[in-house]
């Protein structure tokens, strides 16, 4: 299993953004399946060359390490310091898989680099950079249910044919109506993790319905908005303009239980991520990040005033 020996730091110009694939139309060399996990699985299956063993982050969720464990894939973990850049051993070599993360879509340059500078295979790890262009030359997974908040959808892009593919969706588990959102959700993604399938024509329907052109452009007008405010206090050293849609504006400051401060004010924030924080020290700069980063909201579904709100609640406790 393995990829192309050399990759090009520039995007594929035939993929200006990952939301055509998902409309009606639109491109055709992705193919989606019932999660971001599930896309990921289908890569390893596709891989052109063996590899002895995959290097991974840290900092990323635990569910990015299963379909390598299902495999019998060794696994590697490299750090990234606290602006989010990777930081690769020595010790890696062409023989080895590079997963290159791409956080929250805010991260693509690093990703380039990675793909130019590693001799060996890399996959891509979209699932929360979904408007992020592909690569030339490197296999990519998106996740697209965390952008629509559908119950399923992943999407894999691949500069080779994908001739390995896993079964058809088949039935999923129907929750009651008396559950709440969040056990639902847990029910959920508990069903998902041990399902590598393709997503059913429903599913792929259900993504083609939402409006991804619009969802990209709102988020990318909020991203600014956010970034103009709070640039200043914000440790993380971003971009002025985000590069494509972001998933979210994460801000790391020094404001002491700011994350407590807007949930009581109705805003709860999700950590990216809580395994990380198990799994490393309190001076490592992974768990720094996941204990402190929080991830402001974008996208349609906000209002421009709730946006201020959140800036204003916020500068408020600064």
């Amino acid at each position: 299993m393995t990829g192309p020996t050399q990759h090009p730091m520039q995007a594929d110009p035939s993929i200006p953004s990952i939301a055509p694939i998902l409309r009606p139309g639109g491109v055709t060399n992705g193919t989606c399946f019932i999660s971001g996990r599930a896309a990921l699985g289908c890569l390893l299956d596709n891989m052109s060359r063996p590899f002895r063993r995959a290097f991974i982050p840290i900092f990323t969720c635990n569910t990015v390490l299963e379909p390598f464990r299902r495999r019998g894939i060794s696994i590697m973990r490299y750090r990234v310091n606290k602006q989010l850049t990777p930081e690769i051993p020595d010790f890696i070599t062409e023989d080895d898989l590079l997963l290159a993360t791409n956080y929250f879509g805010l991260t693509g340059s690093d990703v380039a680099q990675l793909c130019a500078s590693h001799p060996g295979p890399v996959i891509v790890d979209a699932a929360t950079a979904l408007y992020a262009a592909a690569p030339a030359g490197v296999p990519v997974f998106y996740s697209p249910r965390k952008f629509c908040h559908a119950p399923h959808g992943g999407l894999a892009v691949s500069p080779e044919a994908l001739t390995t593919l896993p079964p058809q969706q088949g039935q999923l588990p129907v929750y009651p109506a008396r559950l709440s959102p969040a056990l639902r959700i847990f029910r959920q993604e508990r069903e998902l993790r041990h399902r590598e399938e393709l997503l059913s024509s429903a599913g792929r329907a259900k993504l083609a319905q939402f409006d991804w052109a619009a969802d990209e452009a709102q988020r990318r007008r909020h991203y600014a908005i956010l970034h103009a405010a709070l640039k200043d206090i914000n440790r993380l050293h971003l971009p002025d303009e985000a590069p494509c849609g972001p998933m979210c504006y994460p801000l790391l400051t020094g404001i002491p239980n700011l994350r407590d401060e807007l949930a009581d004010a109705g805003l709860r924030l999700p950590l990216y991520w809580p395994e990380v924080i198990h799994r490393t020290t309190a001076i490592d700069a992974e768990n720094i990040l996941a204990r402190h980063i929080l991830p402001l909201p974008l996208g349609p579904h906000l209002h421009e005033e709730t946006i201020h709100h959140i800036i204003a609640s916020i500068l408020g406790t600064a």
